[in-house]
């Protein structure tokens, strides 16, 4: 294989001696490629890969020392030889120390030399280039907890300078977390530590499943954790720290024995200032209101001076998040089109819920407190009359779609739930079902879907492929309509599984004569693949986000 060189030479007489050389090299084949610039270095460099550049002092673009830094930055990744007329020991070093592997006098080499100086700089660069990698892995093991991967002390601690130099610098606003696991030596010592390792990894994941991945999370001890929630407002840091407690408390870890260890945690919340630049001093202050958790029974948030308007200071986050649940005045509506993909015309609208709630706005989240404190029905309810009263504002000849849950149909008369419906306009109504809250045999909400169907209303299956799916919904329910999940349908363009797997699920569908739906398009590629494989409807950012 020749050995690919970048000559960075302006005189043609030096270009001629230095080929003629690495012709005379026995053996081997040296493919060189000259420029007489250094910024067409630089560009040549950026296009393709060399082994080795040889770097001449005296340029048109620049002269001296200079030059090897210039080409270093950012192209470090290949090693430098420089050819110089100028025989100064001075020089040389400054340029090794620069980055360049060798230094060679114009006229004081032969071809023997020049090969030996090649493949010696390739080689030490190699060694370099690795010992670089090995140091860069041991710093980031360095900073790591071996047992979980999350940051250890050492590496929150320059999360730590970094985020309070960004928050001087911009004035964002850092809310930090501190989690302490409630009677954890109890589990190390009827259970064993390696039980108590699993406990602490299962803790671990539910924590960073939790927050954004612009915040940090770190284990700074034993069973403590610590998050940095950044650039958050005071509710938005309430919501997450719940999110938090509650992801964690449902997290169960199953014994050899047949047991099953339920866990919590208490927390303490603190808006970090600008001048908390050090562990001790924060955790000093997050230690404070951790034990005010303790102290109130464990498993919950506590914050020295948390305001979130709805409830007495002190009360735990949840108290908030449960008022703000229950008042309908906090809830409004967003419409987003189906559309038929041939020709982008809408055909239909769906109608989905939201709340006024920082850091609780989607569905996703509220939905996930609400089955956390009893409030589900009466949150799904409270969304389905938004988004029905909502709907009268929609043309009267289009098709509105609305959500509901399974187990609202089970739990509040299917009669009491037809009569909602009046309050929207004359619209052609659609009930979605999401096939994700689907337990069990469905045959359970049959007699509802025909109570709808006698009133006109039609039914869908929604998140079909979502997770583990099943035909059973399809076969007993008999929708009029299927909306394929967005799993199928993201990338489906780069992925020939996606689009086998779509296809056999499109065969399954057409055997219910149901109509089809994709959901989550986003992207032109997308759309002509459904649009080739036959889909004749859908939704998704690509024909504008909700509003």
């Amino acid at each position: 294989m020749a050995t690919e060189i970048l000559l960075v030479e302006d005189n043609d007489e030096d270009v001629m001696i230095l080929e003629r050389l690495l012709a005379e090299s026995s053996g081997e084949v040296f493919k060189v490629h000259r420029v007489v610039r250094l910024s067409e270095a630089i560009g040549a460099i950026a296009k393709q890969s060399y082994h080795v550049v040889l770097l001449d002092l005296s340029l048109p673009d620049t002269a001296g020392i200079e030059g090897v830094a210039a080409l270093q930055e950012g192209n470090g990744h290949v090693p430098i030889i420089v050819l110089s007329g100028n025989n100064n020991e001075d020089m040389a070093r400054e340029a090794i120390r620069m980055g360049a592997q060798d230094y060679l006098f114009k006229g004081a080499f032969n071809t023997e030399v020049l090969r030996r100086a090649i493949h010696y700089a390739m080689e030490r660069h190699r060694i370099k280039t690795e010992l670089d990698s090995a140091n860069a892995a041991l710093k980031e093991i360095a900073g790591h907890d071996p047992l979980t991967a999350l940051w250890n002390r050492r590496g929150f601690k320059n999360i730590l300078s970094d985020v309070s130099a960004r928050m001087r610098r911009t004035g964002m606003s850092v809310w930090a977390l501190l989690l302490d696991f409630d009677d954890f030596k109890v589990i190390n010592d009827r259970y064993g530590y390696a039980v108590g390792d699993i406990v602490l990894e299962t803790v671990s994941n539910a924590i960073t499943g939790a927050v954004r991945e612009t915040d940090y999370v770190a284990r700074v001890g034993g069973d403590e954790f610590i998050a940095l929630l950044v650039n958050v407002r005071e509710a938005e840091a309430a919501v997450a720290a719940e999110k938090i407690r509650m992801a964690i408390a449902q997290k169960e870890v199953a014994l050899i024995s047949g047991e099953s260890l339920k866990i919590t945690c208490s927390m303490g919340l603190h808006k970090v200032s600008d001048q908390e630049n050090t562990i001790d001093s924060l955790l000093m202050t997050l230690h404070h209101a951790l034990r005010k958790s303790k102290s109130l029974g464990k498993n919950r948030v506590s914050a020295e001076a948390l305001d979130l308007g709805l409830i007495e200071e002190g009360s735990p986050p949840s108290a908030a998040i449960g008022e703000a649940l229950r008042l309908k005045e906090n809830y409004y509506a967003v419409s987003q089109a189906i559309v038929e993909l041939e020709n982008s015309n809408e055909v239909g609208f769906e109608v989905l819920s939201r709340l006024k709630n920082d850091g609780l706005n989607a569905p996703t989240d509220f939905f996930m407190f609400a089955r956390n404190m009893n409030l589900l029905t009466m949150v799904d309810r409270i969304c389905l009359r938004t988004c029905l009263e909502v709907s009268a504002q929609l043309p009267a000849s289009t098709r509105v779609h609305v959500n509901i849950l399974p187990s609202t149909l089970i739990e509040i008369p299917t009669k009491a739930l037809t009569e909602e419906f009046r309050h929207g306009g004359h619209q052609t109504f659609c009930l979605e079902i999401s096939e994700q809250q689907i337990i069990g045999d469905p045959s359970y909400l049959l007699d509802a879907v025909n109570v709808f169907k006698r009133a006109g209303i039609l039914v869908a299956i929604d998140d079909l492929g979502f997770g583990h799916s099943s035909l059973e919904g399809l076969i007993v329910l008999e929708p009029d309509i299927i909306k394929i999940d967005r799993c199928f349908v993201n990338g489906i363009w780069e992925r020939p599984e996606k689009r086998n797997n779509l296809r056999r699920l499109l065969k399954i569908v057409k055997s219910c004569s149901a109509e089809t739906i994709a959901e989550g398009i986003e992207n032109a590629n997308d759309l002509q693949v459904l649009q080739d494989l036959g889909v004749r409807y859908g939704q998704g950012y690509w024909f504008g986000k909700p509003k």
